[in-house]
């Protein structure tokens, strides 16, 4: 995916009170802001059991090797991750920026 102009990038854009769980994902994506290779904002949100490898750049912030922006009530659980990361601040391997989210089982190896 190429869209540094726009913001929520990802295999799925923006979610809310969704459940996304049992993928394998490889990619490589341009995004702008709270952009991720698998989700780029997520509210109330369910990821699970992925695994994937990524590549994602973004001039902007909140950007994350698998979601962008994840909020209230969401949660992210056993998930592995490999995340080559080219941006320039407020970035994370896993989740770019997080708000009252619940994390674990996560094996993360990232490169920045």
């Amino acid at each position: 995916m190429n869209y540094p102009d726009q913001r929520f990038v990802g295999l799925f854009s923006y979610n809310e009170m969704s459940y996304i769980h049992d993928l394998t994902l490889q990619a490589e994506i341009i995004g702008g802001m709270h952009s991720g290779s698998l989700l780029g904002h997520g509210w109330q949100t369910r990821v699970e059991n992925i695994k994937a490898s990524v590549k994602v750049s973004s001039a902007d912030d909140q950007v994350g090797g698998l979601v962008g922006i994840l909020e209230e009530g969401s949660s992210i659980k056993n998930v592995i991750i490999d995340a080559e990361m080219h941006t320039n601040f407020r970035t994370g391997g896993v989740v770019g920026r997080t708000s009252a989210v619940e994390l674990s089982d996560i094996a993360a190896k990232s490169s920045f």
